[in-house]
Protein backbone atom coordinates (compact mmCIF):
# COMPACT_ATOMS: atom_id res chain seq x y z
CA UNK A 1 0.00 0.00 0.00
CA UNK A 2 1.38 3.43 -0.96
CA UNK A 3 0.04 6.76 0.20
CA UNK A 4 1.76 8.77 -2.50
CA UNK A 5 3.81 11.94 -2.19
CA UNK A 6 3.46 13.99 1.00
CA UNK A 7 1.96 16.92 -0.92
CA UNK A 8 -0.38 14.85 -3.06
CA UNK A 9 -4.12 14.98 -2.41
CA UNK A 10 -5.47 13.01 -5.35
CA UNK A 11 -8.14 10.34 -5.15
CA UNK A 12 -5.47 7.67 -5.45
CA UNK A 13 -3.73 8.94 -2.33
CA UNK A 14 -6.98 9.36 -0.43
CA UNK A 15 -7.83 5.73 -1.19
CA UNK A 16 -4.44 4.68 0.16
CA UNK A 17 -4.84 6.74 3.31
CA UNK A 18 -8.34 5.39 3.89
CA UNK A 19 -7.08 1.81 3.69
CA UNK A 20 -4.23 2.71 6.04
CA UNK A 21 -6.70 3.96 8.66
CA UNK A 22 -8.84 0.85 8.15
CA UNK A 23 -5.88 -1.58 8.18
CA UNK A 24 -7.33 -3.15 5.01
CA UNK A 25 -5.95 -3.98 1.58
CA UNK A 26 -7.62 -3.63 -1.80
CA UNK A 27 -8.98 -7.17 -1.64
CA UNK A 28 -11.29 -6.48 1.30
CA UNK A 29 -11.73 -2.73 0.79
CA UNK A 30 -11.95 -2.29 -2.97
CA UNK A 31 -11.28 0.98 -4.83
CA UNK A 32 -14.94 1.23 -5.82
CA UNK A 33 -16.04 0.89 -2.19
CA UNK A 34 -13.53 3.46 -0.96
CA UNK A 35 -14.38 5.99 -3.69
CA UNK A 36 -18.07 5.53 -3.00
CA UNK A 37 -17.55 6.33 0.68
CA UNK A 38 -15.22 9.25 -0.06
CA UNK A 39 -17.87 10.78 -2.31
CA UNK A 40 -20.48 10.29 0.41
CA UNK A 41 -18.13 11.96 2.89
CA UNK A 42 -17.57 15.06 0.72
CA UNK A 43 -21.02 16.67 1.12
CA UNK A 44 -20.95 15.90 4.85
CA UNK A 45 -17.68 17.75 5.22
CA UNK A 46 -19.01 20.49 2.97
CA UNK A 47 -21.93 21.05 5.36
CA UNK A 48 -19.58 21.22 8.35
CA UNK A 49 -17.43 23.80 6.60
CA UNK A 50 -20.49 25.82 5.59
CA UNK A 51 -21.64 25.84 9.22
CA UNK A 52 -18.25 27.24 10.23
CA UNK A 53 -18.00 30.03 7.66
CA UNK A 54 -20.16 32.97 6.61
CA UNK A 55 -20.49 31.73 3.06
CA UNK A 56 -19.21 29.01 0.74
CA UNK A 57 -16.57 30.59 -1.47
CA UNK A 58 -13.98 27.96 -2.36
CA UNK A 59 -14.97 27.66 -5.99
CA UNK A 60 -16.46 30.91 -7.27
CA UNK A 61 -17.31 30.61 -10.96
CA UNK A 62 -18.80 32.65 -13.81
CA UNK A 63 -21.02 31.20 -16.52
CA UNK A 64 -22.19 33.08 -19.61
CA UNK A 65 -24.85 32.23 -22.14
CA UNK A 66 -26.73 33.97 -24.92
CA UNK A 67 -29.84 36.04 -24.38
CA UNK A 68 -32.52 34.62 -26.69
CA UNK A 69 -35.32 36.43 -28.52
CA UNK A 70 -38.28 36.31 -26.11
CA UNK A 71 -41.06 36.60 -28.70
CA UNK A 72 -41.49 32.87 -28.05
CA UNK A 73 -42.21 32.78 -24.31
CA UNK A 74 -40.46 29.44 -23.74
CA UNK A 75 -37.20 31.15 -24.73
CA UNK A 76 -37.31 32.89 -21.36
CA UNK A 77 -36.52 29.55 -19.70
CA UNK A 78 -32.81 28.96 -19.02
CA UNK A 79 -30.94 26.12 -17.33
CA UNK A 80 -28.58 26.52 -14.39
CA UNK A 81 -24.91 25.59 -14.76
CA UNK A 82 -24.67 21.86 -14.08
CA UNK A 83 -22.22 22.39 -11.19
CA UNK A 84 -24.13 25.20 -9.46
CA UNK A 85 -24.39 25.08 -5.67
CA UNK A 86 -25.52 28.65 -4.86
CA UNK A 87 -26.18 31.58 -7.16
CA UNK A 88 -24.46 34.78 -6.05
CA UNK A 89 -25.67 37.24 -8.70
CA UNK A 90 -26.96 37.52 -12.24
CA UNK A 91 -26.39 40.25 -14.83
CA UNK A 92 -27.63 40.76 -18.39
CA UNK A 93 -26.83 43.19 -21.22
CA UNK A 94 -30.07 43.58 -23.10
CA UNK A 95 -28.62 46.38 -25.26
CA UNK A 96 -25.62 44.26 -26.17
CA UNK A 97 -23.21 46.53 -24.30
CA UNK A 98 -24.09 47.41 -20.71
CA UNK A 99 -24.75 44.84 -17.99
CA UNK A 100 -27.58 45.46 -15.53
CA UNK A 101 -28.26 43.51 -12.33
CA UNK A 102 -31.00 40.85 -12.53
CA UNK A 103 -32.72 40.36 -9.17
CA UNK A 104 -34.60 37.30 -7.84
CA UNK A 105 -38.39 37.54 -7.97
CA UNK A 106 -41.36 35.41 -6.91
CA UNK A 107 -44.45 34.99 -9.08
CA UNK A 108 -46.55 34.67 -5.94
CA UNK A 109 -46.16 38.41 -5.44
CA UNK A 110 -48.13 39.05 -8.66
CA UNK A 111 -51.80 38.14 -8.88
CA UNK A 112 -51.60 37.00 -12.50
CA UNK A 113 -48.18 35.35 -12.26
CA UNK A 114 -46.06 35.09 -15.41
CA UNK A 115 -48.61 33.57 -17.76
CA UNK A 116 -47.01 34.92 -20.92
CA UNK A 117 -45.01 37.69 -22.56
CA UNK A 118 -47.69 40.31 -21.88
CA UNK A 119 -47.71 39.70 -18.11
CA UNK A 120 -43.91 39.69 -17.89
CA UNK A 121 -43.36 42.88 -19.88
CA UNK A 122 -46.10 44.64 -17.93
CA UNK A 123 -44.20 44.06 -14.68
CA UNK A 124 -40.57 44.19 -15.85
CA UNK A 125 -38.31 46.14 -18.19
CA UNK A 126 -34.81 45.72 -19.55
CA UNK A 127 -33.70 48.41 -17.12
CA UNK A 128 -35.19 46.61 -14.08
CA UNK A 129 -35.20 42.87 -14.86
CA UNK A 130 -35.63 39.88 -12.60
CA UNK A 131 -35.60 36.09 -12.58
CA UNK A 132 -37.62 33.38 -10.87
CA UNK A 133 -35.59 30.38 -9.76
CA UNK A 134 -36.63 26.75 -10.06
CA UNK A 135 -34.79 23.50 -9.33
CA UNK A 136 -33.38 22.95 -12.80
CA UNK A 137 -33.34 26.49 -14.14
CA UNK A 138 -34.92 29.93 -14.06
CA UNK A 139 -37.36 32.19 -15.89
CA UNK A 140 -35.84 35.47 -17.10
CA UNK A 141 -38.19 38.40 -16.45
CA UNK A 142 -37.54 41.52 -18.52
CA UNK A 143 -38.81 43.63 -21.34
CA UNK A 144 -39.11 41.92 -24.71
CA UNK A 145 -35.78 40.70 -26.05
CA UNK A 146 -35.94 41.40 -29.76
CA UNK A 147 -32.67 39.83 -30.91
CA UNK A 148 -30.23 37.26 -29.60
CA UNK A 149 -27.35 38.80 -27.63
CA UNK A 150 -24.22 36.65 -27.68
CA UNK A 151 -22.87 36.21 -24.16
CA UNK A 152 -25.62 38.49 -22.89
CA UNK A 153 -26.36 36.64 -19.66
CA UNK A 154 -23.76 36.21 -16.92
CA UNK A 155 -24.19 34.19 -13.71
CA UNK A 156 -21.78 34.32 -10.77
CA UNK A 157 -22.15 31.26 -8.58
CA UNK A 158 -20.49 28.95 -6.10
CA UNK A 159 -19.50 25.64 -7.63
CA UNK A 160 -20.68 22.37 -6.15
CA UNK A 161 -18.23 19.64 -5.20
CA UNK A 162 -16.78 17.63 -8.08
CA UNK A 163 -17.08 13.86 -7.77
CA UNK A 164 -13.87 12.03 -6.94
CA UNK A 165 -13.78 9.69 -9.90
CA UNK A 166 -10.44 9.67 -11.71
CA UNK A 167 -7.39 8.83 -9.63
CA UNK A 168 -6.03 12.34 -10.25
CA UNK A 169 -9.19 14.15 -9.00
CA UNK A 170 -8.65 16.33 -5.94
CA UNK A 171 -10.99 17.66 -3.24
CA UNK A 172 -11.35 21.44 -3.22
CA UNK A 173 -11.13 21.75 0.58
CA UNK A 174 -8.01 23.06 2.32
CA UNK A 175 -5.55 20.18 2.27
CA UNK A 176 -5.32 19.89 6.05
CA UNK A 177 -8.94 18.73 6.21
CA UNK A 178 -8.65 15.92 3.63
CA UNK A 179 -7.94 13.24 6.27
CA UNK A 180 -11.50 13.78 7.56
CA UNK A 181 -12.79 12.16 4.37
CA UNK A 182 -10.55 9.14 4.87
CA UNK A 183 -11.34 8.81 8.56
CA UNK A 184 -15.09 8.93 7.89
CA UNK A 185 -14.81 6.33 5.12
CA UNK A 186 -12.73 4.07 7.37
CA UNK A 187 -15.24 4.47 10.18
CA UNK A 188 -18.02 3.23 7.88
CA UNK A 189 -15.84 0.22 7.05
CA UNK A 190 -15.52 -0.65 10.76
CA UNK A 191 -19.25 -0.15 11.30
CA UNK A 192 -20.01 -2.46 8.41
CA UNK A 193 -17.78 -5.20 9.77
CA UNK A 194 -19.05 -4.74 13.33
CA UNK A 195 -15.92 -3.35 14.92
CA UNK A 196 -17.46 -0.68 17.17
CA UNK A 197 -14.34 -0.04 19.26
CA UNK A 198 -12.33 0.92 16.19
CA UNK A 199 -15.22 3.02 14.86
CA UNK A 200 -15.38 4.94 18.15
CA UNK A 201 -11.62 5.49 18.10
CA UNK A 202 -11.92 7.19 14.71
CA UNK A 203 -14.83 9.31 15.97
CA UNK A 204 -12.49 11.20 18.30
CA UNK A 205 -10.12 11.95 15.42
CA UNK A 206 -13.03 13.15 13.30
CA UNK A 207 -14.16 15.44 16.13
CA UNK A 208 -10.64 16.84 16.45
CA UNK A 209 -10.51 17.81 12.78
CA UNK A 210 -14.02 19.32 13.02
CA UNK A 211 -12.77 21.49 15.88
CA UNK A 212 -9.87 22.61 13.71
CA UNK A 213 -12.32 23.47 10.91
CA UNK A 214 -14.32 25.72 13.25
CA UNK A 215 -11.17 27.45 14.49
CA UNK A 216 -9.78 27.90 10.99
CA UNK A 217 -12.90 29.49 9.54
CA UNK A 218 -13.61 31.55 12.65
CA UNK A 219 -10.22 33.21 12.13
CA UNK A 220 -10.82 33.48 8.38
CA UNK A 221 -14.17 35.21 9.00
CA UNK A 222 -12.51 37.64 11.42
CA UNK A 223 -9.80 38.41 8.88
CA UNK A 224 -12.47 39.00 6.22
CA UNK A 225 -14.29 41.46 8.49
CA UNK A 226 -11.03 43.20 9.31
CA UNK A 227 -10.14 43.53 5.61
CA UNK A 228 -13.59 44.97 4.93
CA UNK A 229 -13.15 47.56 7.70
CA UNK A 230 -9.71 48.52 6.39
CA UNK A 231 -11.05 48.86 2.84
CA UNK A 232 -13.90 51.08 4.04
CA UNK A 233 -11.51 53.19 6.09
CA UNK A 234 -9.09 53.62 3.21
CA UNK A 235 -11.86 54.53 0.79
CA UNK A 236 -12.92 57.32 3.14
CA UNK A 237 -9.50 58.96 2.90
CA UNK A 238 -10.43 60.39 -0.48
CA UNK A 239 -13.29 62.29 1.12
CA UNK A 240 -11.48 63.89 4.05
Amino acid sequence: MQLGADTSVTTSDLIGLTRWYAHADDQVFTPAEVKGLLNRAQPLLQMKIMEAMDDWDFQGQFATTDLINSSIFINREYSWPVDLLFIKRMDAKFDGTNFVRVLPKDSRSIDEGWGGELEVTREFSNQAPGYEAFDQGFLLLSGTILTTVTGGLRIEYDQDLPTLSAITDEPIFPEGFHPWLCLWASQQYFIRYEQPDKARALASQLAEIEGEIKSYFAKRNQDKSRRARITMKRSSWHYL
